[in-house]
């Protein structure tokens, strides 16, 4: 089925939802399933008013706040996305994917302990569960205890050999110990999943940067970008590369690209300020070193753009 004709299919779901509530606007059923054709749109304000007023009819149905949780997950509001993961816990303690979400909500929230305890909660369940194990292997990163996310990814892969997140993690981690032959593997198993994988091909530029082939590095940021054409740390990072080969009016064109996604991005902000000073235009860099010092936990940057910018003042 075509995108078009599942959306037209989609609208036509609601258009009979709404017919039924017209007879009986308390239809619990209809009302549900409303509410989760909303989130398959991406319409998720509208989804999460319908769970809300369900939430008040149903108290008791975990399924609703289950839903809703994810709802809130979708529009990254993890702290009520967590009330409505509780809410739904305490009415079916031992369901995986509750426990799952639960505890990928409290890695998002930086509650690190919780989130293992719910992950392994899932487990001592569902010992098959790939993605309580995915999770686990994502948390044991975020804490840096990199032999057991190794070991969590690769259980995950042993239990669901297609996960291309899993490669694609396991990759990044081998990649960041310097096992870049083990890294260019798993990279290969994800894009042998999924060959749109824009995050894989950002970390293979990645790895040819580290080993001081901008050109071929640029090659990847730009396969990333085709894939997502959002993707402002591809954008960045192929900026530094430019910058690196002194190609500084391409590299200022990415990393201005890379602003323009996302606004007030430290490391854009400070290689732009770079590219701006080793392209002759002193005035601007010294502006960009300003705009750094209006956003925290930039010093450091700040400082040593400020110490280019002094070092080519003596040298004028």
């Amino acid at each position: 089925m075509d995108l078009h004709s599942r959306e037209a299919n989609e609208h036509k779901d609601i258009r009979t939802i709404n017919e039924i509530l017209v007879n009986n606007a308390n239809d619990v059923t209809a009302l549900y399933n409303l509410g989760i054709a909303y989130l398959k749109q991406g319409r998720y304000d509208t989804a999460i008013d319908i769970l809300n007023a369900l939430c008040i009819l149903t108290p008791n149905d975990f399924e609703v706040y289950f839903t809703l949780g994810k709802a809130y997950s979708k529009l990254n509001l993890p702290q009520k996305a967590l009330d409505a993961y509780l809410s739904a816990h305490t009415k079916n303690s031992t369901h995986v994917g509750v426990l799952c979400n639960l505890a990928a909500t409290y890695g998002k929230l930086g509650k690190y302990k919780e989130a293992i305890k719910k992950y392994n909660n899932a487990v001592e369940l569902d010992s098959n569960c790939a993605i309580a194990y995915f999770g686990l292997g994502v948390i044991c990163k975020e804490t840096n205890n990199l032999k057991k996310s190794v070991a969590s990814y690769q259980k995950a892969l042993e239990l669901k050999p297609d996960y291309e997140e899993a490669h694609c993690n396991l990759g990044v981690i081998f990649a960041s110990l310097r096992m870049y032959e083990n890294a260019m593997e798993c990279f290969k198993e994800a894009l042998r999943i999924r060959r749109n994988y824009a995050e894989v091909y950002f970390n293979i530029g990645n790895i040819y940067s580290h080993h001081g082939d901008s050109i071929t590095a640029i090659e990847y940021y730009k396969t990333a970008i085709r894939y997502d054409p959002d993707y402002y740390d591809a954008y960045c990072n192929m900026g530094i590369e430019y910058g690196v080969m002194g190609m500084y009016s391409e590299s200022i064109e990415m990393l201005i690209k890379s602003l323009k996604i996302k606004k007030a991005f430290p490391v854009a902000l400070y290689n732009l300020g770079l590219a701006y000073l080793f392209n002759g235009n002193r005035k601007t860099a010294v502006g960009i070193c300003k705009e750094l010092k209006a956003i925290k936990g930039t010093s450091e940057l700040r400082k040593k753009l400020a110490g280019f910018i002094k070092g080519s003042s003596r040298l004028s």
